[in-house]
């Protein structure tokens, strides 16, 4: 439900980083529908003869009020016109003001209407414009008060003068240093998010900015009919790198391949960190025929890398899967796991090459499809599960590849009782290694 706020200001929009410019909208609607009922006021005090100010100024005060819900329509809903708006105001302030020092002398304090004045430029403006109305407001009173018929004294004029400019000063620094301190919250609050949203050792995206750029663009996809694919990517034998050369070569392996993936896709394409040596691509506008001559160019480029690590100098491959959007995904969730599903499909082929899951369930890249067999958890190397010691890490997987292909009646992975045991193991294929 929208505020009433919300509602009065005609559904205007700002950004999580617009506070500023919130206030600074919002602040200039209300002074702009205040002066409405300022001048109106004064009007019905000049008509009940409470508060007389002469017919020239009272008719300026009509076409203020006139002038103010001229801006107010102007300014509703569009914060496009905000500026001109703004500039708009302050002029004709300073056209009233003038007035009134003209044309209701037996007003002796209202010159004060010029320094009242002075803040709400700087709040809107900056500093810049708050000098230069300060400058403008001094030299109207100057040029003008000789002519007025109870011209101020010297004396009056000198204190009027050093309070405008004390005041200008004052909210010059105040305003300066407000902006300032303004853009470096924003800035400040940018790179928080951004670090939040990016993998701390390879800058790509992290798995919460991954998974938010695939609903976004899953729900662009469903809504336009264009089509959306998915790459899942693993690196082949990575933990043999950490246990041979540690983990700071692992990580600059890491590094290599995501710089290698970053550079070969496209601005609207989202590459992203989503496990240890698992990353994932999204291809928006994509077909499978497309996304699978992505899938071998990166394959191929990350086959190609050559990464310093002391001495040596190491390779990598990367078993890719390809996943593209078709009607029985009903969720992102289901397509990211098919594409996982060809990832281990391809691990079965023998790795370091790109495979797609074919209607029937069999992969292309890699051999024919392999029927479901059960392993001992003593032959399991990913897990001690049937031994009790801890849940198995590849359950969740198989829960969702399982979930994610019932209807099309295949299992690729699954949990089946050992023979003989009471647990657990894990199934993946007739070769569960990773």
């Amino acid at each position: 439900m929208r505020s009433l706020g919300h509602i009065l200001l005609g559904g205007v929009q700002f950004g999580e980083d617009e506070e500023h410019a919130q206030f600074q909208f919002r602040f200039l609607f209300v002074i702009v529908l205040s002066g409405i009922f300022t001048s109106g006021s004064f009007i019905l005090g000049h008509l009940a003869e409470a508060n007389p100010m002469g017919p020239v100024h009272a008719t300026v005060m009509g076409l203020h009020i006139a002038a103010c819900a001229i801006l107010a329509g102007l300014l509703y809903g569009r914060r496009d016109r905000f500026r001109g708006v703004a500039w708009a105001y302050g002029a004709i302030c300073l056209g009233v003001m003038t007035s009134a020092l003209v044309h209701v002398p037996a007003d002796e304090l209202r010159i004060l209407w010029f320094f009242l004045s002075l803040p709400a430029f700087h709040l809107l403006l900056g500093p810049r414009a708050g000098a230069a109305y300060a400058v403008a407001a001094m030299a109207i009173i100057l040029a003008l008060n000789p002519r007025l018929t109870a011209a101020y004294s010297v004396h009056a004029l000198a204190t009027a003068l050093v309070g405008m400019t004390y005041l200008a000063i004052v909210f010059h620094a105040f305003s300066s240093r407000s902006i300032s301190y303004h853009a470096q919250l924003v800035a400040s609050k940018q790179r928080l998010r951004a670090w939040s949203l990016r993998d701390p050792l390879t800058g790509l995206a992290n798995l919460r900015a991954y998974r938010g750029a695939a609903d976004q663009a899953l729900a662009l996809a469903r809504r336009t009919g264009t089509p959306l694919a998915v790459l899942f990517i693993d690196l082949d034998h990575f933990k043999r790198i950490n246990d041979t050369h540690g983990h700071e070569a692992g990580d600059a392996v890491l590094v290599a391949v995501a710089r290698c993936l970053a550079s070969e896709v496209r601005s609207s394409d989202t590459a992203g960190r989503i496990g240890g040596e698992e990353f994932a691509v999204l291809l928006p506008a994509t077909d499978g025929a497309g996304a699978l001559a992505l899938g071998e160019k990166l394959r191929r480029a990350v086959e190609a890398l050559e990464i310093p690590a002391g001495s040596a100098r190491l390779r990598v491959t990367a078993s890719i899967g390809v996943a593209g959007l078709s009607g029985h995904h009903a969720a992102y969730e289901a397509l990211q796991a098919e594409a996982d599903a060809a990832m281990y499909r391809a691990k079965q082929g023998g790795r370091n090459r790109v495979a797609v899951l074919t209607d029937d369930g069999a992969g292309t890249g890699g051999p024919p499809p392999l029927e479901p067999a059960a392993f001992e958890a003593a032959n399991c190397p990913a897990c001690a599960f049937g031994r009790g010691e801890g849940t198995c890490p590849l359950a969740a997987v198989v829960r969702t590849h399982a979930h994610a292909r019932a209807e099309a009646g295949e299992i690729l992975l699954a949990l089946a009782p050992p023979d003989g045991a009471g647990g657990r193991a894990c199934a993946l294929g007739r070769n569960p290694a990773a």
